[in-house]
C-alpha cells in the first residue's frame, strides 16, 4: 500500500498491528481504505523481556509505503518519527532524509538524521534503531548529552540510556571551536554524566597537551583537576596527583586519589559515599568528605564559607545526608604547627549531614549546619601512634546580617568530641565571628576571628588544638574573565602570620586555569578545572 500527500500534513500511528491512520487537510491524497480494513485496535509494540510498550507515530512524509501484513514501512523522502514509551512517559523524535523498518523491530535510516530523546540530542549520517529497547548505533555521529558534547566514528546507544563511542572526542564547551577537547579510543558516557574513557588525550585548541591511559570522571558538574598535573612543595618535592571516579551517580560515588612525590612514599585514599536521602535526578554526586579529609580542625564558618579559600577545595554545595567509608594510606592532614603529619585510616566509616546556608548575591543567607558521626582505626605518622577512635562533630553558621550598606556580620559555633580505645576522651569548642565588606565590582574583603577551647586528653597530634586564637584576613575578586583570592592567617597569641595563600585563575566558558601558592608549605600548584556547558533540550521541545 502506498500513501502520498502533497501540500498536506499526514500522520500514521503504528502499534503492534497498525492501529490508525489519520489525515488533515489532505489534497490529492490517495483515499485510505475503510476502517474495517484496519487491524483491531488495542495491541501495542511490546518487548516481552522488558514489558515495554512503545507508540510509534510517523508524519511529515511525502510518500509512505506500508505493508500491513508485517508492519513494514518505507519513506523514501524526508520523514518524522515519534516514539513514545507508555511505561516511562518519555518521547523520542527522529527526523531523517529517509527511513524504513518495523516499529516492533529495527528502523534503519540513511542520510542526515536528528534524534532527540530525554536530555540528549544525537545527529549523524546513518542509524539503526530498535524503538522498543531504545538501542542502536549511529555512524559519523555527534551527541549533546546534558552538558557534554560527544563526537565519534560510531556511537552506540545502550539499554541503560548510556552511549558508547569509538574514535571519540568530547568537550563541555559550547563553541564550534572549543577551548579544549578530550579524545579517546573508546568512551562510555552514562546517563548520570559519568565518563569512562580509554586511550585519552587532552587537546587545548588543536594542540595535544597530555596523554593518559584512562579517565573516569563525572562531568555533570565542575571537574577539578581531571588530569595528573604537577605541583611542588618543600616537603614533598615535585608531586603528581591523580583523582578518578570509579563509580558516580546522583546518590553514590566511589573515588580514589593517588599521589606520587619525589621525596615521599606514594600515598592516597579510596572513599565510598552513599546519599541516604532522595537526590534529584540531575544532582551532583555526593562529595562531602573533601574538606574533612585534610582539615580536621575547620570551624563552622570555614565549613560554610562566604567565599572559597585559595588553598582549599570548596565544601559540597547541597543539602544531603551521606554514609561514607574511607581507606587511606599516608594521607596528608592539615596542622598549623606541623607540616609532616600523615594519617592512615584503616578504615574510617561514618554518617554526616551538610546543609549550606542559602546563597544570595551578597553571600550567605540562612543558617547552615553540619554534623558527623564516625569511627575507625587510625595510625598517625611520624608519631607512630595507633588507636581506635570514635568522633562526633557538629557546627552551625549564622546568615549574614547587614549592619551597614555593603557591610555584614556572621557568627558560627563548632564542637567536636573524641573517644579512644585507651579510655581517654577529648573535646573542643570553637566559636567564630566574621565581618565582610562587599566593595562592589565583584570584589570582597573579610576578617574573621576563631577561638578554640580544648578539654580532655588525646594520643593524636592531629586532634589537638594547633592555634588557640586565629585571625584570618582575606580578599577575593571574581569577574567574567579572571578570579583571584588572597588569605592571610595570623596566630594572634604570637602576633605573627603563620600562613598566606594566593590563587589566580583565568576563566573561559568551559574551563579555568591558573596558579596557586601557599607560604607555609612553600608549595606551588597548577589549577586546571573543566566547567559544565549548556544543557541539551528535552525531547518535548521538539514535539
Amino acid at each position: 500500500m502506498t500513501l502520498g500527500a502533497i501540500g498536506m500534513r499526514a500522520s500514521i500511528i503504528l502499534v503492534s498491528g497498525l492501529v490508525a491512520l489519520g489525515f488533515a487537510d489532505i489534497s490529492r491524497a490517495q483515499t485510505p481504505p475503510p476502517a474495517t480494513a484496519w487491524p483491531a485496535a488495542g495491541s501495542a509494540v511490546r518487548s516481552a523481556a522488558a514489558q515495554e510498550t512503545v507508540l510509534v507515530r510517523i508524519d511529515g512524509f511525502r510518500d509512505l509505503i506500508w505493508r500491513p501484513a508485517d508492519n513494514y514501512f518505507l519513506s523514501p523522502g524526508p520523514v518524522r518519527i515519534e516514539l513514545k514509551s507508555l511505561a516511562r512517559g518519555e518521547t523520542m523524535v527522529l527526523t531523517a532524509d529517509d527511513a524504513e523498518g518495523r516499529p516492533d523491530g529495527d528502523i534503519a535510516v540513511k542520510g542526515r538524521l536528528r534524534l532527540v530523546r530525554q536530555g540528549s540530542v544525537l545527529t549523524g549520517s546513518q542509524l539503526t534503531l530498535n524503538p522498543v529497547t531504545e538501542t542502536g548505533s549511529i555512524v559519523a555521529a555527534e551527541a549533546l548529552v546534558g552538558r557534554i558534547r560527544v563526537r565519534g566514528d560510531r556511537i552506540t546507544m545502550t539499554p541503560d540510556h548510556g552511549l558508547v563511542a569509538t574514535g571519540a572526542s568530547f568537550t563541555t564547551c559550547g563553541d564550534a571551536a572549543p577551548h579544549y577537547r578530550i579524545s579517546a579510543r573508546k568512551l562510555r558516557l552514562a546517563e548520570t554524566g559519568m565518563v569512562s574513557a580509554e586511550g585519552v588525550t587532552l587537546w587545548i585548541r588543536n594542540r595535544p597537551i597530555l596523554a593518559i591511559p584512562w579517565l573516569q570522571k563525572n562531568f555533570r558538574q565542575k571537574v577539578e583537576s581531571p588530569f595528573p598535573l604537577p605541583a611542588y612543595s618543600k616537603e614533598t618535592g615535585p608531586v603528581f596527583r591523580l583523582r578518578n571516579d570509579t563509580m558516580s551517580s546522583p546518590t553514590s560515588a566511589l573515588t580514589y586519589e593517588l599521589v606520587a612525590a619525589l621525596r615521599k612514599a606514594p600515598y592516597g585514599n579510596v572513599t565510598l559515599e552513599r546519599d541516604l536521602g532522595r537526590a534529584a535526578p540531575d544532582a551532583a554526586p555526593p562529595a562531602t568528605r573533601k574538606a574533612a579529609w585534610r582539615e580536621p580542625r575547620l570551624g563552622a564558618l570555614e565549613m560554610h564559607p562566604t567565599f572559597a579559600r585559595p588553598d582549599r577545595e570548596p565544601t559540597e554545595e547541597s543539602d544531603r545526608t551521606v554514609a561514607y567509608a574511607t581507606l587511606g594510606v599516608l594521607d596528608y592532614v592539615g596542622n598549623r604547627k606541623r607540616t609532616d603529619l600523615r594519617l592512615n585510616r584503616l578504615p574510617e566509616i561514618g554518617i554526616g549531614r551538610f546543609r549550606p546556608g542559602e546563597r544570595s548575591k551578597r553571600g550567605r543567607s540562612g543558617f547552615g549546619y553540619h554534623w558527623d558521626v564516625s569511627a575507625g582505626r587510625f595510625r598517625e605518622k611520624p608519631t607512630e601512634v595507633e588507636s581506635n577512635r570514635a568522633a562526633l562533630q557538629v557546627g552551625i553558621a549564622s546568615p549574614q546580617l547587614e549592619v551597614l550598606p555593603g557591610l555584614s556580620l556572621r557568627a558560627g559555633l563548632a564542637a567536636a568530641g573524641h573517644a579512644y580505645e585507651t579510655g581517654w576522651t577529648h573535646s573542643t569548642l570553637t566559636p567564630e565571628c566574621e565581618a565582610f565588606w562587599n566593595a562592589g565590582r565583584q570584589i570582597g574583603f573579610g576578617v574573621a576571628f576563631k577561638h578554640q577551647i580544648e578539654g580532655g586528653k588525646t594520643p593524636f597530634v592531629f586532634d589537638r588544638i594547633d592555634v588557640r586564637n586565629e585571625m584570618r584576613l582575606y580578599c577575593q575578586g571574581d569577574d567574567t574573565q579572571w578570579a583571584y583570592s588572597l588569605a592571610v592567617c595570623y596566630d594572634t597569641d604570637r602576633m605573627r602570620a603563620y600562613d598566606t595563600s594566593f590563587a589566580i585563575k583565568r576563566k573561559l566558558d568551559c574551563l579555568e586555569f591558573g596558579l596557586s601558592y601557599r607560604t607555609r608549605a612553600q608549595g606551588l600548584g597548577v589549577i586546571f578545572n573543566l566547567l559544565p556547558g549548556e544543557t541539551a533540550p528535552l525531547a518535548k521541545d521538539e514535539e
